[in-house]
């Protein structure tokens, strides 16, 4: 038996919870092997085809897939491959996108939906094209965005993130759909656009391999991270010629380093796991094993190849599959030719939107006057100044939320990126999802504890790190009832 939703197949088989498969979801966003949220289930993995033969009665699973398995690219030149790859890109909107219907593009101040977005305009008449932007109605992102749609005379449409989010009602109606409600204004953007008569939606998800943003700067942090940018940039490493440990090494870390008991899980249910790290360490071990089978080869493909299958497909892309409570979705960067060249380019050459930047300045160049929203530079500055911006902006965000915090709330936070999420220290909104999360599995003492140091204003960190626990809490909740 299979469905695209995991409950029907519980409920029809009587499947109890996978209880390492639910701490994995919890931790990591996705689970790792061929977990589930339940015993028994198990999810075919991308690129695999499930084929059954009649004459034996024998199912087998096929490995179908040759990503990151391929030799990397050659081009005679670097205009060659910035012309293949805004060929291959337009292809894949033209075999998405239907030009006489009304798509609605998900703008943001960043690289992946910008280059989206210049690639929609060129297949898809303006009158059939709507911009979508949703956060801090004062941040600089929504500002980048609406000076994006209109520069080109595309409809635009913002929208703040508030309490339709949160209400749980709305969120179990979404769930009966989808089966995550991680990403709640993703359903309020698709029950909007459908409301406003767009036939789809479509997004940058995956557009992070070409920007080759799913390799080991994505897994680094702070100096470390910077280092392997500045090599990268600079051309002096090669993936090929990293031990493949090193890789396995930092997938590692990544996972095992921070596998502790989450604040809002019991300890009856963390002292019911057997050996959970070991068994992290094992689903990790497999999940790597299958992709070094498949033919990955390199440490900086088997990185990319790990994170896009696992970070990318089961956990940011639950954004835009959020709007299928509501319209269809397009996703031109999962297109297989496209996919397959992005996956063939070597890290160097497209690391942090080197090579989006190269395209739009070739194809788009309208599209480079506006800084990205994580960077405050213009887009047409060289990449190191929007690595400076980064940091910058990091030390403003930094020193704005120790005056926040100081001042108790007089000197305002930063508003340069779309979250803010301030709304909630208001009593009705954690406090609906506490409540509404009845499973064995939670700590409810230790819950309510955190639900009242917001509320009474003890708790001043960003909110938006404890909404996505709360937010992933109430999804798994849904799941086990």
């Amino acid at each position: 038996m299979f469905c695209s939703r995991q409950r029907p197949l519980a409920r029809v088989l009587g499947l109890k919870p996978d209880p390492l498969g639910c701490l994995e979801f919890l931790k990591y966003g996705y689970t790792l092997r061929d977990r589930t949220h339940f015993q028994g289930l198990k999810r075919l993995l991308p690129g695999q085809i499930l084929a059954y033969d009649d004459a034996s009665k024998k199912l087998a699973i096929i490995e179908n897939s040759v990503l990151w398995a391929e030799e990397a690219v050659q081009h005679s030149s670097r205009h060659t491959l910035i012309d293949d790859c805004w060929n291959a890109l337009t292809e894949a909107v033209r075999a998405s996108l239907v030009p006489k219907q009304r798509n609605a593009i998900l703008l943001s101040g960043g690289w992946d939906s910008r280059t989206l977005f210049a690639a929609a305009l060129a297949e898809v008449p303006r009158a059939n094209l709507v911009a979508y932007c949703h956060g801090d109605m004062k941040s600089s992102e929504i500002d980048i965005s609406r000076s994006l749609a209109n520069s080109t005379g595309v409809a635009f449409q913002a929208e703040p993130i508030d309490k339709r989010s949160f209400d749980t009602d709305f969120l179990q109606s979404c769930f009966e759909t989808t089966e995550d409600v991680r990403f709640p204004w993703f359903h309020v953007a698709g029950k909007l656009l459908a409301q406003a008569e767009a036939q789809s939606v479509s997004s940058g998800v995956y557009g992070e391999v070409l920007g080759g943003h799913y390799g080991v700067s994505m897994i680094l942090g702070g100096a470390s991270k910077a280092m392997a940018v500045g090599k990268a940039l600079l051309g002096l490493r090669n993936g090929a010629s990293q031990p493949m440990t090193a890789a396995t090494t930092l997938l590692n870390d990544l996972h095992l380093k921070t596998l502790s008991r989450p604040f809002s899980l019991s300890k009856d249910f963390w002292d019911s796991l057997d050996s959970p790290t070991e068994a992290v360490k094992a689903d990790l071990e497999w999940s790597i094993s299958r992709l070094r089978q498949r033919g990955v080869n390199t440490a900086d493909g088997l990185i990319e190849a790990f994170v896009t299958e696992h970070r990318g497909t089961q956990y940011i892309n639950a954004q835009v599959r959020s709007c299928r409570s509501s319209l269809d979705i397009a996703l031109p960067f999962v297109d297989r030719n496209l996919l397959r060249l992005a996956c063939r380019i070597p890290i160097g050459d497209k690391i942090h939107n080197t090579l989006n930047k190269d395209i739009l300045s070739s194809h788009a160049s309208g599209m480079l006057g506006l800084p990205c929203a994580a960077t405050l530079v213009p887009a047409s500055y060289p990449v190191l100044a929007h690595e400076a911006g980064r940091v910058i902006r990091r030390i403003l965000e930094q020193t704005r939320r120790k005056a926040f915090l100081l001042t108790d709330g007089r000197v305002g936070v930063s508003r340069f990126g779309w979250v803010n999420f301030e709304f909630l220290r208001r009593k009705q909104f954690l406090r609906a999802l506490q409540e509404a999360s009845t499973h064995p599995f939670w700590d409810r003492q230790a819950i309510g504890a955190k639900v009242r140091e917001v509320e009474s204003g003890i708790y001043r960190l960003p909110l938006d790190p404890l909404a996505m626990v709360f937010l992933a809490n109430y999804n798994l909740d849904l799941m086990l009832r």
